[in-house]
């Protein structure tokens, strides 16, 4: 995370719960791997394990406060990795944040009144990540309970998700992208205000399936 000192081996005091959802989602899947895994793998895991648990119990007190609301979507990054989490060290605290996250997005954001946005480090607008952590969170919050609800948000913000993503090839100008013939579908557009392409269409794929299944 960007809030790691790793030379003083601690995390700083400010928070910023996008960046560190995202790293600690990663490390949850990673355990629950590793766990499974051979002697060396499980001993890893272990560490893993210290390492996580004081970091999204302190996200779960910034949740659980009673002054909590995000300034937009990008908190919802931290439902995945709370779920998770949860289950990984049987705690309902955990669990009880990630509700309140995931029902506050509901009611904020489905009815499109405020879209989803806020979930880039470098835009401050209407943004496919920010649909991505509600998609991410609903999805993993479907498979810890299946409760309809959160099928149909997960679904919900899957459709915005994909408004995203390019499904024709553009028309590139003269440069190395046409130079080796680049074809753009596939990939997604980072928001309203930044239009690059990036590779997120890839990293949602799992849910997708998951989705699919459902």
């Amino acid at each position: 995370s960007i809030v790691y000192d790793y030379q003083q081996h601690t995390w700083l005091d400010r928070q910023n719960i996008l960046s560190q959802s995202q790293a600690l989602n990663a490390l949850a899947d990673a355990i629950a791997v590793g766990e499974q895994g051979d002697d060396s793998q499980r001993a890893a895991a272990k560490r893993w394990r210290e390492f996580l648990a004081p970091k999204i119990t302190r996200i779960a007190d910034i949740v659980l406060a009673e002054d909590w609301r995000p300034i937009s979507t990008n908190q919802a990054f931290a439902i995945a990795p709370l779920v998770k989490s949860s289950q990984l060290f049987d705690e309902e605290r955990l669990f009880v944040a990630a509700l309140k996250i995931a029902d506050h997005t509901i009611e904020r954001h489905q009815s499109m009144w405020e879209p989803y946005w806020g979930g880039t480090l470098d835009a401050r607008c209407e943004d496919k990540e920010g649909a991505w952590a509600a998609m991410q969170g609903f999805c993993a919050l479907y498979a810890a309970t299946e409760e309809p609800q959160y099928l149909m948000a997960a679904v919900h913000a899957t459709v915005v998700v994909l408004s995203y993503l390019y499904v024709w090839d553009v028309p590139l100008p003269p440069g190395r992208l046409a130079d080796q013939a680049f074809k753009t579908r596939g990939w997604t557009s980072v928001s309203v205000q930044n239009q690059h392409l990036d590779v997120f269409g890839v990293l949602f794929t799992p849910e997708l399936w998951l989705l699919s299944g459902w």
